[in-house]
């Protein structure tokens, strides 16, 4: 339901790069193995993460970097301020304060989104001087004050847009993005335009820069959804238009001239399936899906648009400074009267609506006297007054049916005592619609044009004239956005003005048009009334938020959100998983990168030592050594201490018992969400956001929060994970009893506790009522690798598991498909059956070892089938998407068959003085590495890297004369 959100450091601008020729991209399908100087070099670049010296910088990747450079540092450091979206939502561009605008790609393979591009635009002389330094300490690396991006002044990439279209081959369950140029707008007023199809092909000529048309911020950035039928070039080009918003006062209006070329990126399966044997058992080919049916569920246009040309157009001038801007409907050429309607842009001062000549024929505001007006406390006011003095943004949704351009203007605002509306307008090709008495709309183009007349008559004034909205809704918003996805508008979504950290979903229906008899004329006709919407959803970040977009997936619409630490979050609004993050965009910390692996070679360890147990008859060398490395696996660390086991095991008890406990109230109650609540509420409080200084109570509080939040967080996730065995090893030596020689049952742990009775007994019955709904609440955790973000209490008793919409199994697939993992990323089809298979290992290898361990001959057999069910697990439905670390795993699983086998044959010999078994084991290792080298040699691996275009500074202005739209010099790192 949630997704984990990094705390990120301060932010500190790259410097301007120097010039560099430009250079092709290296061959990432090569190198199967890395040379000990990218080795050297990993364990050097996550020293300086760890250690904060590369916190305040940008990316750093590049065809000779590492991996793990590219995983830290392929998110923007710092407020992301804009995001766009191509149709189909497989495409992603983000603009960001660290003067980058980076582009993200779906990758089919791991369903997670990777980074394709980066384009580092020029760094000003006056930004390098006031950014912060970074932090410095111990505390203030670890746990930074967050800075308050609503408060500084617009820095870096404020704007992107992204020329998109839906593909001939989309349907109604599937949405194929046709792609095109990104233009991307900077805090000094700069356009760059990113040509996506060169961007494998020709490196010095994807990024063209236009002449400035703006002298301050642009704010915002807006393409129209399809290229103009009635505006075509000589050649063949289709236009598009882009309009820009800008701090200069000023919107500008220009056509964009594409052509139509074979897509540089076509499918994206990393690789084919391979159905022989012998790949599905040493090369982790097992299931894995073919390059025809990753392209078949997640289908490529085979073209797109690539730049020719850009033209300007109209330049809209205003009195103060433009927020928003953008355009009403496509074909805009064939629009010839002076009353149509065509751009509207949004100043302080309300919504203005321009003509193709440019021309500013309406000004709207949020004023009306005779809807229905609701004040804050609940009261409803019949002929009340509703005037915004304060205007802050819109939202604009245009659908065509049946030949008719149906289109609802929402504008946002604040009136003189600071409470919240929402105005809304209804237009119908061109022509505002205006309520009768009957109270309908009608869309007259003649009295149209009359009541514009009289509204130039009287200045412009939106007061007792005609253009009054059709109603209000008592709503404060930061940022508007709309239902995409068809003709009718379903819902509005609003970041809150008084808590940036939420967005709220509420409906704009009053009814479903499918159960109406007769279809409306429009989607005015549905519109609710003012008061009786409700909110459907709410999606709480951690952080405030910067800016949100609509998209459309193939089961419905999608809320995409930006966030101040560098993240851009994917959200369901529709279906199942409605409400759920199903898409993180963002660099990983370095524990995502540290814990895994670490968490991977304690489990197999663990499961290793099984084999060497104390009833195994190992050499006696072997056997001392091996029971120390088993007992410290398991956290077993009784042996080190000479005191009576008795004193040792009942405290021990008692801690098993309440972390049992705990964990089940915290699972239950769902103590994890209420810690997110507390932080997210102490940070959007007005109090945290006074204190100037961070030993201030509301700092303190915001501490100890985030510590207790982390400490819940961590608690479960060693619970799920590396806690399962020792606990249950424990657990079941608490009911292993064997007889004496007078057949009284005494522990084997504590030979002096006589079993099932006293203490003891009652000891038996509160583990026998704790374990079993233990482990059951443990099971939905453990799927999702004890990270309890995507675990919520309301699901928490979804038990049928073999059904496949279970929210056991779609909690696992979340998990292993929200953010891309590179190497250690899930398959996302086979998340659960791996975990689950996993956790029934850690539960019954102790349960075996213990309650077996006078009867070494069955220990070993059952533990070496349970090793080996695990190993066909694995071969079968193969893990990790990375073939190579997948072939990994499943090596450590066959070292683990053969030791526990070589355990069957110590067994069988029971003889301690005899090295067979231990030189039998020693050469099942060799073979296993072997095996790996192997396979390091014939498994070709696809490493993750992002095209890196770095601008460089314009020593002139630039010509007049010179055309509108130049390359601009760039390296390719």
């Amino acid at each position: 339901r949630r997704g984990a959100v990094r705390q990120r450091q301060k932010f500190c601008p790259p410097t301007p790069p120097a010039h560099a020729e430009a250079e092709p991209m290296a061959d990432t399908n090569a190198p199967n193995v890395e040379s000990a100087r990218l080795l050297t070099q990993s364990v050097t670049e996550i020293g300086e993460v760890l250690s904060g010296s590369r916190f305040a910088n940008g990316y750093k990747g590049s065809p000779t970097s590492s991996t793990w450079t590219h995983l830290l540092t392929r998110g923007h450091n710092g407020r992301v301020q804009s995001v766009a979206v191509n149709a189909g939502s497989t495409l992603l561009a983000t603009a960001g304060v660290d003067y980058s605008m980076r582009l993200w790609r779906f990758d089919p393979l791991r369903e997670a989104f990777s980074t394709l591009a980066v384009m580092n635009v020029p760094v000003p002389e006056s930004a390098l001087a006031r950014a912060p330094p970074p932090p410095s300490g111990c505390v203030g690396k670890l746990m930074p004050k967050p800075i308050n991006w609503a408060s500084e002044d617009k820095q870096g990439a404020t704007a992107v847009a992204m020329v998109t279209h839906a593909d001939s081959g989309s349907s109604e369950k599937m949405i194929i993005g046709k792609n095109g140029p990104i233009i991307c707008g900077t805090a000094d007023g700069a356009l760059h335009v990113f040509d996506y199809a060169k961007v494998l092909s020709s490196p010095a000529e994807v990024i063209y820069t236009p002449e400035k048309v703006h002298t301050g911020a642009i704010n915002e950035i807006r393409v129209s959804k399809g290229p103009d039928s009635g505006a075509s070039g000589d050649d063949g080009t289709k236009v598009f238009w882009v309009i820009t918003a800008s701090e200069d006062m000023t919107a500008c209006v220009m056509k964009l001239y594409v052509q139509d070329v074979d897509s540089p990126l076509i499918g994206g399966a990393e690789e084919a399936r391979r159905s022989c044997f012998v790949d599905t058992l040493f090369l982790a080919g097992g299931s894995r899906p073919s390059k025809a049916d990753l392209d078949e569920a997640f289908p490529t246009a085979p073209k797109c648009y690539q730049l020719v040309r850009m033209e300007p157009w109209r330049t809209l001038e205003h009195r103060f400074p433009v927020l928003e801007a953008n355009l009403l409907g496509l074909n805009l050429m064939s629009r010839t009267s002076d009353a149509d309607l065509s751009f509207v842009t949004v100043t302080t001062e309300g919504m203005h609506l321009w003509n193709p000549k440019g021309k500013k024929i309406v000004h709207l505001q949020v004023s009306t006297k005779t809807n229905k007006t609701f004040s804050p406390e609940g009261g409803v006011s019949v002929n009340g007054v509703v005037e915004c003095v304060d205007h802050i943004c819109s939202a604009i949704n245009c659908v065509v049916h049946e030949g008719h351009e149906h289109v609802l203007l929402f504008l946002s605002g604040q009136d003189a005592d600071k409470h919240g509306h929402v105005g809304v307008w209804g237009i119908k090709d061109g022509v505002i619609g205006v309520k009768n008495k009957r109270g309908a709309l009608e869309f007259q183009e003649e009295d149209f044009k009359a009541r514009l007349n009289t509204y130039n008559e009287k200045g412009g004034s939106t007061q007792g004239s005609d253009f009054e909205p059709l109603c209000a809704y008592y709503r404060s918003c930061a940022h508007l956005a709309t239902d995409p996805s068809g003709q009718h508008i379903d819902f509005a979504m609003q970041i809150r003005l008084d808590d940036p950290t939420m967005v709220n979903m509420w409906n704009l229906n009053s009814c479903d048009p499918d159960m109406q008899v007769i279809e409306p004329d429009g989607p005015w006709n549905l519109l609710i009334t003012p008061g009786k919407e409700e909110a459907k959803l709410q999606f709480p970040h951690k952080v405030p938020l910067a800016a949100l977009e609509m998209g459309e997936v193939s089961d419905g619409p999608a809320l995409f959100t930006a966030c101040d630490d560098g993240s851009v979050f994917g959200w369901d609004v529709e279906g199942d998983d409605a409400g759920q993050i199903y898409a993180q965009v963002r660099s990983l910390a370095p524990q995502e990168l540290l814990v895994p692996p670490i968490l991977l070679f304690v489990t197999a360890l663990q499961t290793l030592s099984f084999a060497f147990g104390p009833a195994v008859p190992w050499e006696t060398g072997v056997h001392k050594k091996a029971t120390v490395v088993h007992s410290i696996v398991v956290f077993d660390f009784k042996f080190m201490f000479e005191v009576d086991k008795e004193a040792i095991f009942w405290p021990e008890m008692k801690v098993i018992r309440l972390v049992m406990v705990l964990f089940m109230l915290l699972a239950y109650f769902g103590l994890d969400e209420r810690a997110d609540e507390l932080v997210a509420k102490i940070w959007s409080g007005r109090r945290y956001k006074q204190e100037k200084s961070s030993c201030g109570l509301a700092h303190i509080a915001m501490k100890f929060a985030t510590v207790l939040r982390s400490s819940i967080y961590t608690f479960v996730q060693l619970c799920a994970t590396v806690l399962v065995v020792p606990m249950l090893k424990s657990v079941a030596g608490a009911f292993h009893c064997p007889a004496d020689e007078h057949g009284v049952r005494y522990l084997e742990v504590a030979p002096t506790v006589e079993c099932f009775k006293g203490y003891h007994l009652h000891l038996c019955i509160m583990l026998g009522l704790l374990l079993p709904p233990f482990l059951f609440m443990l099971v939905p955790f453990a799927v999702v690798g004890g990270d309890a973000r995507y675990v919520a209490s309301t699901c928490l008793f979804e038990y049928k598991f073999w059904q496949p919409k279970n929210a056991w199994r779609l909690a696992a697939a979340r998990k292993a498909t929200t953010v891309n993992l590179a190497f250690l990323h899930l398959s996302p089809h086979f998340a659960f059956e791996s975990l689950f298979v996993e956790l029934i290992g850690k539960v019954c290898l102790p349960v075996i070892s213990e309650l077996t361990a006078t009867r070494p001959l069955l220990q070993m057999s059952l533990i070496s089938a349970l090793n080996f069910g695990q190993l066909l697990v694995a071969l079968v439905r193969a893990p990790y998407v990375d073939r190579l670390f997948c072939a990994f795993t499943q090596d450590l699983k066959y070292l683990i068959l053969a030791s526990s086998i070589c355990g069957v044959y110590s067994v069988y010999l029971n003889d301690r003085t005899s090295f067979q078994p231990t030189i039998a084991l020693c050469i099942a290792f060799a073979v296993v590495m072997l095996l790996f080298v192997i396979q390091m040699c014939s498994i070709e691996r696809k490493l993750q890297r992002a095209h890196v275009f770095n601008i460089e500074s314009r020593a002139s202005p630039g010509d007049e004369e010179a055309p509108l739209l130049q390359p601009r010099s760039a390296s390719n790192e």
